[in-house]
């Protein structure tokens, strides 16, 4: 505010997501140090209610599903005599910040907004604009649609993109784009989860399988550091050598100066 900015452009999606480019860190608990990950915990917790403050109901929800990774992998990364009471101690945590969070003033806004619908028109607007054709292959790179949910709009009613990142493929791409997309994902998280014996390439499955649901409310492909972590991990997680390899083997493979 004290910079100019309107009240209503304050809390933009962009600017309280800030650690989001960094936040596939939060994951590797067993190859970075503790202070390093702490930090990083701090940053996504951070983060998180930065979002429940601005009510971005679509980053609270990927940014809390990136906390219970991050404590998932964090107990995982235990010996199995201490894991349970980790996961226990973890849930119960989290459970209570969300509580406090839920039930002070800083929610109230989220709570507000509920279950609003502010996507749907502006989907199908576009939907509908598109052909048989258009629907199959895109409209490519500059495609747009006409859509005035602006009173001060320079670009009068036309509209170069969709929030959400399923949509905004079918419009440069079509189907044919958006499901080859998610078929592209859908592989190397299924061998990460599945066929991997380090907590590298299931961590890296699990963030593909973030950035899929990503999709839904977000996930706008753009040339960000948050995407270089997902190619990073479809690179690993196909890579058959990789998926083998003891969690030792990628420490000191991938991790070796990471204490200096």
């Amino acid at each position: 505010m004290a910079s100019g900015v309107g009240e209503d452009d304050m809390m933009i999606a962009t600017d309280v997501s800030f650690y989001k480019n960094f936040a596939f860190l939060s994951l590797l608990y067993y190859y970075i140090p503790s202070k390093k990950w702490k930090l990083n915990m701090m940053g996504l917790l951070l983060t998180l209610l930065l979002v429940i403050i601005g009510a971005r109901r679509g980053n609270v929800l990927l940014f809390s599903i990136l906390v219970i990774g991050a404590l998932y992998y964090r107990a995982k990364s235990k010996s199995k005599s201490t894991r349970i009471f980790v996961i226990l101690f973890s849930i119960s945590t989290f459970a209570i910040f969300i509580y406090f969070i839920l039930q002070s003033t800083m929610s109230e806004y989220l709570i507000e907004r509920g279950l609003e619908d502010s996507r749907s028109a502006v989907e199908n607007a576009m939907l509908n604009q598109m052909s048989i054709e258009e629907l199959i292959i895109g409209k490519g790179l500059n495609g747009r649609y006409f859509c005035p949910i602006l009173e001060d709009d320079y670009l009068n009613g036309w509209r170069y993109g969709v929030e959400t990142g399923f949509y905004n493929l079918v419009l440069k791409g079509g189907y044919l784009l958006a499901i080859s997309y998610v078929i592209l994902l859908v592989i190397p998280a299924y061998k990460g989860l599945f066929k991997s014996n380090n907590l590298l390439c299931k961590a890296g499955g699990f963030y593909i399988v973030y950035n899929l649901i990503s999709l839904w409310p977000f996930g706008i492909l753009a040339f960000r550091l948050d995407f270089f972590f997902l190619w990073m991990m479809i690179v690993c997680c196909m890579n058959k050598k990789v998926r083998l390899m003891t969690n030792n083997q990628i420490k000191q493979t991938f991790f070796y100066n990471i204490e200096k």
